[in-house]
């Protein structure tokens, strides 16, 4: 397929609102037989509305210009018969006819402002306009200018009339020629011809140049004075108002803002109808610079707020760089169904001169603050990128296809082309609901006898739609979706036909208004909580969008931006006599399963009961936050409790409404009775009853105390010795050696319920003249090694008594006491007399400060006795007499034995000695004949003399 040669894309970097103008379906005309040619068709555009038909200059070709009348509906365009000859060879110039084009209700003008003409004076451009009533020929319009001084040079004569054009709805025609002198501007008040004008001249105005580079006309003023704008971009730029027969209007209060010099303020002008009866205008300043940008341009608006005055609104700036933003702008009506003028802009040489258009909304130019920058535009069409100059010409097709809005015709004579876009028909759409009153709703068997019962309703979501006059027909489909969310469970009764449908909204009638309705089913369940409201989220779309169609049908509409599309509602259904707050009447009842007062240590757990009773309206949302002291909270059979981190709170939350005389049954809740200590008199409930959860401020407190009590068999003492209680020594024993005896005890809780405060207890020991205790005599620690306390308070001759405190008594964790002590040796011969003797010492334990209830006065306590056996020394004389003789037995042996031994290592000692003798003797008897040899080996003078010899023999030996 070959591909489309040009496309318009819509850009929305932010999507403000809907495109207004097709740019799938839009039409293009080219230059008719000179394709290959520049002559840039397309440089101006008009429309006449009786022949639908469409004009367009190409103000270069055949070096003279020429103007098209175009048909849109095949596209085809046909020159218009122009009778105009070349007076003189010398001037062999363009004459640019073809530069400016407007159109009348039955009749177009066109301008060659460079054409040339003759006069008594000489040849010179002074340019002219034609005007057409049958699109086949044009006549030209006489130049006398009625008012001109008859004395003046031809030179100061010379205008070049016809770069600036305009039409007026009264069917006057301006003309201004800028381009000569300082500029001056005609005034034809009918479309004839022969008609002689009026004429402005700028140096008459205090313009200095350029006076009627463009022009404009509107009921600026007042809503019945026609005037005249006239432009002068030159210097600061400037805009004059005149009014009847050409006469400059100072009463009209023109405050421009500050502008810059060469920003051309002025080179384009459009009247439109934003702010209300009265015209407003927007001014073109297409070379306005940024702060770092050249010629970006910008519109100023103004607008007829008061009397007699067109007050600065504000400045609509461009966005890129050389873009010449402003250069054309063109009034297009109201598109969107607001009342209000949109505004085309065009950009001509935006994205490297490629070129866009702009389509602003007249109610956001009107805005009440002050916009954000860049300014929000509706659409923004551009070219691709083999077209330039996009936008120079811009024309409207009032409303070519009878839909309600005018079609927009955009030049691009760089490339000898006209696109036409069609516009859409837009419906206003309001989306509102219709809800009954659900607080009085009775309990009747059928639901079609009525739209309320007591578990349905129904309501009626509707589309209010305003039509325009055009076109005749309409037609729009919207696809409705409904959403139900909240937390009373209610749902849609049919959710497959209900939750999203689709609307057909047609025009059959002459009436402007028409209503579409559907009634929705809505279910709720009887456990539904209706304290809370049911949100509603209706939201309604257009899904056959002909904006998406490249051959739409003109029927077919586009939803209006300001339409209402989207609701949420929130509708309470509670059966109550105030729809948002009901008033129940809920009473707790709380039953314990233990006896009381409770024996602590008696139990790990017990259980209460809960039960709920509403004797008002209907308890939506009614729960109870439970605090239990000295207990903890470890199960609640009920799933909807929830038990706190530090296990001591409990939230219950009623899962379904409690009506009038209901029950809500919580169920056991399960107590850990092992916090509670000898401290703790009561185990504390307290609860917050709350009618409705969502209202946490409101609550009733219900506190209730169980009597708690302890046994003092809970403790348990248990005493022994390290030695065992029955010790057997003797006097011996005792003087030579020291033995430690030890009395421990042992205090242990039997319970998990702790003991604080405590235990203090006493040790009581005997002090005999015989027992000596050890340095610390009492110690007193925990199994997990935490000593205790202890202070001898007391010691006499009998006893000695300790006491020693601890801060609690846990059940893992008991206390031993150990009592050291040993007898003194000093004391063994005293007590040789006595063959027993008792050593006892006790412990008491004293509630005092552990309980405060009956056993106060009442004490533990526990023994230990050692008993020391002392045992004398009995032998018999037989016994010490056979003893005597076997010790003397022994004693013989023994002496013989290491006789016996001695006298052989004697013998043994003399045998090695003689032996050694007999050695020692041979080894001299060797020596010396060893000797004696060597000495006759010597010679005589060197022999030893005879003493040395005998001293030698004496050695030997």
């Amino acid at each position: 397929m070959k591909l489309i040669i040009f496309l318009f894309l819509l850009k929305q970097s932010f999507i403000y609102t809907l495109a207004v103008y097709n740019t799938l379906a839009y039409k293009k005309i080219v230059s008719p037989g000179e394709q290959l040619n520049l002559t840039y068709f397309g440089f101006d555009i008009a429309y006449v509305a009786t022949t639908r038909s469409l004009i367009v200059t190409a103000p270069i070709a055949d070096n003279i210009g020429q103007v098209y009348v175009c048909q849109i509906d095949n596209l085809h365009c046909k020159p218009i018969e122009r009778n105009i000859v070349r007076d003189n060879s010398k001037y062999d110039h363009n004459y640019w006819l073809g530069a400016t084009v407007e159109a009348g209700s039955s009749f177009f003008v066109t301008c060659a402002p460079l054409l040339v003409k003759h006069s008594e004076n000489g040849v010179g451009t002074t340019g002219g306009c034609f005007i057409s009533k049958d699109n086949l020929s044009i006549e030209q319009f006489v130049l006398d200018q009625n008012g001109s001084p008859k004395n003046t040079t031809f030179e100061s004569r010379l205008s070049s009339f016809g770069w600036s054009l305009t039409i007026s709805d009264q069917e006057s025609i301006v003309v201004g020629g800028p381009a000569m002198y300082t500029g001056r501007t005609l005034l034809y008040m009918k479309p004839e011809a022969s008609n002689s004008p009026y004429v402005a001249a700028g140096i008459d105005n205090d313009v200095d140049f350029n006076f009627g580079y463009s022009v404009t006309s509107g009921y600026f003023a007042t809503s019945k004075l026609l005037m005249y704008a006239v432009g002068s971009p030159y210097g600061f730029g400037k805009v004059l108002f005149f009014g009847q027969q050409w006469r400059l209007f100072k009463q009209l209060k023109f405050k421009q803002p500050k502008t810059n010099v060469g920003e051309m303020f002025g080179a384009s002008l459009c009247s439109a109808r934003i702010f209300g009866q009265r015209s407003d205008l927007l001014v073109g300043a297409p070379g306005r610079a940024s702060d770092k940008e050249y010629n970006v341009g910008a519109v100023y608006v103004f607008v007829a707020n008061k009397l007699m005055a067109l007050n600065y609104k504000r400045i609509i700036t461009g966005r890129k760089e050389g873009s010449m933003f402003g250069s054309a702008i063109i009034n297009v009506g109201d598109l969107n169904g607001d009342k209000k003028d949109d505004i085309a802009i065009a950009a001509p040489f935006e994205n490297d001169g490629r070129g866009v258009v702009y389509i602003y909304c007249g109610a956001e130019i009107l805005g009440l603050k002050e916009p954000k920058k860049p300014f929000n535009f509706l659409q923004m069409i551009e070219s691709e990128d083999y077209y330039y100059g996009f936008g120079l010409g811009l024309g409207i097709l009032n409303d070519y296809d009878q839909n309600g809005c005018n079609e927009l015709a955009i030049g691009s004579p760089l490339n000898n082309t006209v696109f036409i876009l069609p516009c859409f028909a837009y419906i206003t759409v309001e989306l509102y609901t219709e809800y009954p009153d659900l607080q009085n709703r009775e309990i009747i068997n059928a639901v079609a006898q009525n739209d309320v019962n007591e578990t349905h309703f129904r309501f009626d979501t509707c589309l209010r739609v305003t039509f325009p006059k055009k076109p005749t027909k309409a037609y729009a489909e919207l696809e409705v979706e409904i959403e139900i969310s909240g937390d009373t469970k209610a749902s849609l009764s049919d959710p497959n036909s209900d939750k999203k449908y689709i609307v057909k909204i047609e025009k059959t009638t002459k009436q402007s208004v028409e209503q579409f309705c559907k009634k929705i089913g809505v279910y709720l369940p009887t456990d539904g909580h209706y304290d809370s409201p049911i949100k509603f989220k209706i939201i309604a779309k257009q899904i056959n969008d002909p904006q998406l169609q490249s051959n739409p049908d003109p029927s077919h509409v586009v939803v209006n931006e300001n339409s209402i599309l989207s609701l949420r509602h929130d509708i309470w259904a509670a059966q109550c006599k105030n729809k948002m707050s009901c008033l129940p009447d809920i009473h707790l009842d709380i039953t314990n399963l233990f006896p009381e007062p409770y024996l602590l240590g008696s139990s790990e757990t017990e259980d209460i009961k809960m039960e709920v009773t509403n004797h008002g309206e209907v308890a939506y949302s009614a729960c109870l936050k439970v605090n239990v002291v000295n207990a903890a909270i470890v199960r609640a059979s009920a799933l909807s409790c929830t038990i706190g981190d530090q296990e001591n709170t409990l939230t219950c939350i009623s899962q379904k409404p409690i009506h009038k005389n209901d029950t809500w049954d919580i169920g056991h809740i399960s107590l850990k009775m092992t916090d509670a200590t000898n401290k703790d008199e009561f185990i504390t409930l307290k609860v917050r009853v709350y009618n409705n959860c969502k209202t946490p401020k409101i609550f009733t407190l219900i506190e209730k105390q169980y009597k708690l009590t302890r046994d003092l068999n809970d403790i348990e003492i248990i005493g022994r010795t390290n030695l065992g209680s029955v010790i057997n020594t003797t006097v011996e024993e005792i003087k030579f050696e020291k033995k430690i005896l030890e009395h421990i005890y042992t205090i242990s809780n039997k319970v998990a319920n702790p003991w604080l405060g405590g235990p203090k207890f006493k040790i009581t020991s005997m002090t005999p003249h015989f027992l000596h205790y050890t340095k610390s005599p009492v110690t007193a620690q925990t199994e997990s090694g935490h000593y205790l306390s202890c202070s001898a308070i007391a010691t006499t001759e009998k006893d000695m008594t300790t006491i020693c405190s601890a801060e609690q008594l846990l059940k893992e964790d008991p206390i031993h006491v150990i009592l050291q002590m040993y007898i003194d040796s000093s004391t063994a011969d005293d007590l040789g007399a006595l063959r027993n003797i008792s050593m006892e010492s006790k412990i008491e334990i004293f509630p005092d400060g552990l309980w405060n209830g009956p056993f106060s006065n009442i004490s533990l306590s526990q023994s230990v006795v050692t008993t020391i056996i002392i045992e004398r020394t009995t032998v018999a004389l037989w016994i010490i007499i056979v003893a005597s003789l076997f010790g003397l037995l022994l004693l013989s042996i023994i002496y013989c034995i290491v006789v016996k031994r001695t006298n052989f290592m004697r013998r043994k000692n003399k045998q090695k000695t003689n032996e050694l003798r007999k050695s020692i003797r041979r080894q001299t008897i060797r020596r010396s004949m060893m000797a004696q040899s060597v000495y006759d080996r010597v010679p005589e003078e060197e022999q030893p003399s005879s003493d040395l010899q005998e001293n030698a023999q004496r050695c030997e030996t």
